[in-house]
């Protein structure tokens, strides 16, 4: 219960654009990252990234390899990409014990605006102060769930059927991107898409690592299958064993 009012109150009135902070690790983020269903080697190497993000990006000189500490993930809708990157902060931040990791999740379709310029000065916002003043407080992860809502292809858009503000919130990402890997070593960005052609190429080219979360196969069906099973079977178990004073 004192876990739970933690979380709450770090969830109230959070800056624009942030639907949720939390601290790290979180056992019920370990539980997700456990119910995904991927190839192990999938898993690891998301961990090694992460892991490599927090111990050598800062060493590493930009101008040898331009690490900008982000993430991606894309596939079909239903794979489990948010849940498996909310995992991934989990085991990130339990890899280096004692730490402060927070997760912060951003909810970008606070961001958009119908008038001319808010959508681009509530991107540069949030990066240039929420989530630098956080990174700036301790090692943070991001979460930017529907990437392709903040990071819109450009070259897909017609300047006469798309707002102006469209194009130029890809453009505050890309510059706070570049802005932040500079200044943060301690911060991380794991990104999801739906839509990876909706993407705007320069953020792709941004990611240290792009994974494709795939579908689950007949096998792993099976397991996912066998799984609620028995979830359900221990719930029923528990019910059953309950009894009135």
């Amino acid at each position: 219960m004192q876990k739970l009012t933690a979380v709450q109150n770090e969830d109230f009135n959070q800056p624009k654009g942030i639907q949720r902070t939390r601290r790290l690790p979180d056992p019920t983020l370990g539980a997700l990252w456990n119910s995904i269903i991927l190839d192990e080697r999938l898993k690891a190497q998301l961990l090694s990234q992460a892991m490599l993000n927090f111990t050598m990006r800062g060493k590493v000189d930009r101008s040898v390899i331009p690490l900008h500490g982000v993430i991606l993930l894309v596939g079909p809708p239903g794979t489990g990409k948010t849940s498996l990157a909310r995992g991934l902060a989990h085991r990130t931040a339990e890899t280096f014990p004692g730490s402060g990791f927070r997760l912060l999740e951003v909810e970008p379709h606070a961001l958009t605006s119908s008038a001319m310029g808010k959508t681009q000065r509530a991107v540069s916002e949030l990066f240039s102060q929420s989530i630098a003043e956080a990174a700036a407080a301790g090692p943070t992860i991001v979460l930017l769930d529907e990437v392709e809502t903040l990071a819109a292809d450009r070259s897909k858009m017609s300047l006469e059927a798309n707002p102006i503000d469209i194009h130029r919130a890809t453009d505050a990402v890309l510059v706070q991107l570049d802005a932040l890997a500079e200044r943060h070593p301690n911060l991380l960005f794991l990104a999801t898409s739906n839509f990876p052609q909706a993407v705007d190429a320069a953020f792709t080219s941004r990611c240290d690592l792009v994974v494709h979360v795939p579908l689950p196969d007949r096998e792993a069906c099976g397991l996912i299958l066998k799984d609620c099973l028995t979830g359900l079977g221990n719930t029923r178990a528990s019910m059953l064993s309950f009894s009135l004073p």
